[in-house]
């Protein structure tokens, strides 16, 4: 159970083969500032609940199986630095509201299935 890990603050399990979805529980782990999940075999979409981790400065989840939208809602996460999701299969528009995570100083979306313009509100 994560919630036994309620002071965990880095979690790298990064370049192994887990596979399954992110868990939405995660979100409870209020202390954590970086999440690296790269190469693994990770599917399912992006958890609207983790918009609540307003301390997470670095998500990182390339290259993995990622589908559907990118969550409006993380927006909040206004620590968010570097936020790395490459290399998955994210459809839809870029979220304007994602103007907002000022202290972003790294985004990578490349090689996934993203249209649309660039939203207005990403222009300074």
């Amino acid at each position: 159970e994560w919630g036994n890990w309620s002071n965990i603050v880095t979690l790298s399990l990064d370049g192994n083969n887990f596979s399954g979805t992110l868990p939405p529980s995660w979100s409870s782990l209020v202390f954590l500032g970086e999440i690296n999940l790269v190469s693994n075999e990770i599917s399912g979409e992006l958890p609207d609940s983790w918009a609540s981790l307003v301390n997470l400065d670095s998500l990182l989840l390339g290259f993995n199986q990622l589908t559907g939208t990118l969550p409006a809602g993380y927006s909040s996460m206004t620590s968010m630095q570097s936020m790395s999701l490459e290399g998955n299969s994210f459809t839809g528009t870029l979220p304007g509201t994602w103007a907002s995570m000022g202290g972003l100083q790294t985004l990578t979306l490349s090689d996934n299935q993203l249209s649309g313009e660039l939203p207005v509100s990403w222009s300074a």
